[in-house]
């Protein structure tokens, strides 16, 4: 089969238009659902934390020196400062992101082969697992997913028409980028070699595209200058969370991307089908410059943390490898190609919407009975449940005593409870001694070192038991003063 060289720039219709509408509608509704379901995580309580609207924009660039760089954060101060400091009001944000998200693909995918593919690609994300659970979340994912898709976008076309505006716009996308998420730069390193092969390749030793290449490249690297100390001062950390990734990696990685099995299988053979139908395409120029373009964005994202993680430490982590996921989409769209690549819409029309509709039944079946992603979801750190539970008491000289109290005082911020909560290293026995009522909260799922010796001496000598508390993964005891209980049976 041969690719319509013209596909790409094929006037949507009315009807397109009308479909892209409802793709945006689905996507909204998938991820404004029920956002409420769980509290926050401990990751997003990260972002909560940092980007509090009570903080400067220092103060807040300040905290992402031991986070990620600060555009994310900053966007979510001012987000919180206009429409309140709550879950849903954060969570809000990741779907508003997640959405343009959408939008990009689309855009992406018109690109790339044309109308068709792009609102494939917008519903194919629209119904992504991966993408929906995080668009749920107080975190940067789905603007680094957003700023990805933006910049391949631009750098595929910057190379394509080799118009100014394209390498202004590839290098505000890929400055945004940079200062989202510290893998941006494995996007630009991989840009840099995927121009490389290019020019070589395509023998486009052209010195107006090498320049204008040259200049959006250092005004996005520019960008992150201010960023410089903080990334060398995180190059001689010696150890890191993360643990080398298995051999198997891509197949877990595409699970997680997808999910169940059923999708994962279809989207893993048209994804293949793409790949062989571009490969015999090869002698057609755009052909070679989308394969080029595609195989090395998915391959080079994932290649560099790889190398990366051999030499120095561990750098690869399925969320990271969001830098990929809209390429790993792409290619799956690309199958619904009318003009050859993939070739099923040009077989039948009919098997095109009888794969989009199990895809999607897929998605409802899994995503509602199986994985929970909207009820009930397990699991999830129970941290606004546990300051509810203490809550509930409302009694006079009350302190906390809690490991992880940095996480829970985020709860008792928002719902403005003054109790004082401690770690435990910090409260001498003398301050524990000012207080009538005392819970000892206790994590059941995470390292917890609790009370010391003479802490628990203190209590057990001086304070009783009234209740204590299961909260899945947390244990809350609650103590009173022995005096206060013997006033109490005496009147």
């Amino acid at each position: 089969m041969k690719t319509q060289a013209n596909s790409t720039f094929e006037p949507m219709p009315r009807r397109g238009y009308i479909y892209l509408v409802l793709i945006f509608l689905l996507a909204a509704g998938l991820r404004v659902y029920n956002l409420d379901d769980n509290g926050l995580w401990m990751d997003e309580i990260h972002s909560a934390i940092g980007a509090s609207p009570d903080k400067s924009f220092a103060e807040v660039i300040e905290y992402c020196k031991t986070d990620q760089p600060p555009l994310f954060f900053l966007i979510l101060n001012a987000w919180y400062k206009l429409f309140g400091y709550n879950d849903v009001v954060g969570r809000l944000l990741g779907s508003v992101t997640g959405l343009l998200g959408i939008i990009s693909m689309f855009f992406l995918g018109r690109e790339f082969k044309g109308w068709r593919v792009g609102l494939v690609a917008a519903l194919l994300t629209a119904i992504n697992y991966f993408h929906v659970d995080h668009s749920r979340q107080v975190r940067f994912y789905p603007l680094v997913f957003f700023f990805s898709s933006l910049s391949y976008l631009f750098f595929f076309r910057a190379i394509k028409n080799k118009k100014p505006v394209d390498f202004l716009l590839y290098a505000f996308c890929t400055s945004a980028l940079l200062n989202t998420h510290y893998f941006g730069m494995v996007v630009f390193a991989s840009q840099l070699i995927i121009f490389i092969v290019v020019i070589f390749a395509f023998r486009l030793f052209n010195w107006r595209l090498i320049s204008l290449a040259f200049g959006s490249g250092l005004l996005a690297g520019l960008s992150l200058l201010h960023w410089l100390p903080v990334i060398l001062s995180d190059l001689s950390i010696e150890s890191f969370h993360l643990e080398q990734v298995p051999w198997y990696f891509p197949v877990q990685y595409y699970y997680v991307y997808f999910r169940d099995p059923v999708t994962v299988a279809l989207c893993a053979g048209l994804s293949a089908w793409v790949t062989r139908e571009m490969i015999r395409n090869f002698n057609d120029q755009s052909n070679r410059l989308q394969l080029f373009v595609m195989t090395g964005w998915v391959v080079l994202a994932f290649l560099i943390p790889l190398i990366y993680s051999w030499f120095r430490m561990p750098m690869l982590e399925y969320k990271y490898s969001f830098i990929a996921v809209p390429a790993v989409i792409l290619f799956v769209s690309m199958a619904f190609d009318p003009y050859g690549l993939g070739g099923i819409n040009g077989r039948s029309a009919v098997l095109n919407y009888m794969v989009l509709i199990v895809l999607m039944i897929c998605f409802f079946i899994n995503s509602f009975f199986f994985e929970r992603l909207y009820h009930d979801r397990s699991p999830r750190q129970k941290w606004r449940e546990v300051v509810l539970a203490v809550a509930e008491a409302r009694e006079e000289k009350v302190m906390v005593l809690a490991n992880y109290a940095w996480y829970l005082r985020y709860y008792f911020k928002i719902y403005q409870i003054d109790y004082p909560i401690m770690e435990p290293r910090f409260a001498g026995t003398d301050r524990l001694k000012q207080f009538d009522v005392l819970w000892l909260i206790s994590s059941t799922t995470f390292p917890d070192e609790g009370a010391s010796d003479e802490q628990l001496k203190v209590i057990n000598d001086e304070y009783h038991i009234i209740q204590t508390i299961l909260v899945d993964g947390f244990l809350l005891t609650e103590y009173k003063r022995n005096q206060i209980l013997s006033t109490t049976a005496i009147d």
